[in-house]
């Protein structure tokens, strides 16, 4: 039987340079045990969904260390966001983590995640100029292993979704959105925990493709992730969980219709033809003089060639200010 507690200094801090290791896996039909790590990279976000005591805060705290000491993946920082009962303020002295910031702090919990959405945006224009996909390809093209990691841990996502979802905050849990969404390609990943899947809006949960289920006081809450309903009982340790991913997440499609994609163009699929788009700007000296002998004065919205004014002709130029 799996032991019911492990020492996290016990266990390797990480498979891979980027995963960090926080548990250990039991695969009874291979009778075999192996640690479980979470991988970044591939993985995205994290959602940890269980009922009170079943250990939530604990392993995210884990996986908070977890981070500080897998160095060899590059450097990281963490941040908190804590509308539980202070479970992460002992996290605050660890020198990779920024901020512990309590649920009840709205200035500084705006101010958290305005910060790492402004970091999304900054970071999503540098990507893009070397062509780097995450963070590991963007250290490697631009020379930056210094680019650091960031963690956004929630605890009690529900009590974070009734404060900011709607109302004059509603801004703030957009941002949020958005950081889960966008973040994941650019080393920005949020790990979050909640009492039951329906504390996670849908919109939400399809941006987080890595779930653990600990145990939950509803059957029909195990279903909707996935696991057995007599996967646990009254006397299930602390700490035991189901872990899996989504493999009907948005994530995992993208990736798979990727290499479907690669492996296509080089069997030599005729490429169909694409819909183009008028060009935000055009420059004048890209345009010829005249067409068809008629002076250009633009593109043409319907053959995306030049476009000739007829002389003599009455016209009317519309639109919005500037």
């Amino acid at each position: 039987e799996l032991a019911a507690r492990y020492e996290l200094d016990k266990m390797p801090t990480r498979r891979l340079d980027s995963e960090l290791v926080f548990g250990v896996a039991d695969r009874p039909a291979q009778q075999a045990q192996r640690e479980i790590a979470f991988a970044p990279d591939t993985d995205g976000n994290l959602a940890i969904f269980g009922t009170g005591g079943a250990g939530k805060s604990t392993l995210l705290r884990t996986l908070a260390i977890a981070a500080g000491l897998a160095h060899r993946g590059g450097p990281t920082a963490g941040y908190g966001l804590d509308f539980r009962a202070s479970g992460l303020a002992m996290l605050e002295p660890l020198p990779h983590v920024g901020s512990i910031v309590s649920g009840d702090d709205h200035e500084r919990v705006s101010r958290l995640i305005r910060q790492l959405r402004e970091l999304i945006d900054e970071r999503s224009g540098r990507y893009a100029a070397v062509g780097a996909g995450s963070i590991d390809e963007y250290r490697r093209i631009a020379a930056r292993p210094d680019e650091v990691r960031v963690f956004l841990l929630l605890d009690n996502a529900g009590a974070f979704r009734a404060e900011y979802e709607v109302g004059h905050n509603g801004a703030v849990f957009d941002s949020f959105q958005t950081i889960a969404s966008a973040g994941r390609g650019l080393g920005v990943h949020v790990i979050l925990t909640a009492d039951r899947p329906n504390s996670v809006p849908s919109s939400l949960m399809s941006m987080i493709p890595s779930r653990i289920a600990m145990r939950l006081a509803d059957e029909i809450d195990l279903g909707i992730l996935g696991v057995p309903g007599d996967a646990f009982d009254a006397d299930s340790p602390s700490g035991r969980a189901y872990f899996g991913g989504d493999d009907a997440s948005v994530a995992s499609q993208v990736a798979a219709i990727e290499m479907l994609a690669g492996s296509m163009r080089r069997a030599g699929t005729v490429p169909a033809p694409p819909i183009e788009r008028l060009p935000a700007h055009v420059r004048l000296d890209e345009l010829p003089v005249a067409v068809d002998g008629l002076p250009v004065i633009g593109l043409a919205d319907d053959s995306l060639g030049p476009f000739g004014l007829h002389p003599g002709d009455s016209f009317v130029v519309c639109g919005p200010p500037r």
